[in-house]
């Protein structure tokens, strides 16, 4: 079950969007009363008009093609609609070709690092970004834990043996080891010390 349904002005009674949906035409128009959907033309109409839905065609054979039809014809007799796309398929829906376009330009059109230091201020602080901030010392110790507490599997230890074995690494990063690894020691034998 289907309806084709459209926005009408409740002032002019102008036809200015048409629609389709399998629920109801007024649940459906109350999404559209929530901004739910990208088309921001429609969603600034339905903010600043007095709106009402109608039922344009109930249960078409095909309502892709049907809401094509609608959305042509009307149209054609001067309607001026607000649908972003030509119907049926819907809008914001890219085929793979385009999809690949608009990723290929993006990868050419790197940011600069003013865009860049504009994205990181924005992100700081703000939930599920760890920007700018640091773990508290009960924290670290509760992660610590955890870790100590994490059982490899022998499988995997196999595993990150061989992904490790032939690997060459620079002196400096030798270096950097080999200073961690006495930080390390160090520590371990002062805080003995104090214990």
């Amino acid at each position: 079950m289907g309806f084709i349904y459209g926005l009408i002005d409740g002032d002019t009674l102008e036809l200015r969007y048409i629609g389709k949906t399998t629920k109801s035409p007024e649940f459906r128009f109350s999404r559209h009363r929530f901004g739910h959907g990208p088309n921001i033309h429609l969603n600034r109409w339905l903010f600043c008009t007095n709106a009402n839905v109608i039922i344009l065609e109930y249960n078409p054979e095909n309502l892709d093609e049907a809401e094509r039809h609608w959305i042509r014809e009307m149209r054609k007799q001067g309607a001026r609609l607000l649908n972003i796309a030509d119907g049926g398929g819907g809008c914001g829906v890219h085929s793979l070709e385009t999809r690949a376009k608009i990723s290929t330009t993006k990868l050419m059109r790197p940011l600069s690092i003013e865009s860049r230091a504009r994205i990181g201020a924005a992100r700081r602080g703000k939930p599920g970004f760890f920007l700018g901030r640091t773990h508290t010392d009960e924290t670290k110790v509760k992660m610590s834990a955890k870790r100590k507490e994490r059982i490899i599997s022998k499988m995997t230890r196999i595993k990150i043996s061989n992904s490790l074995r032939g690997r060459k690494l620079s002196d400096e990063h030798r270096n950097k080891i080999s200073l961690a690894a006495k930080k390390r020691i160090y520590l371990r034998n002062t805080i003995g010390e104090f214990c």
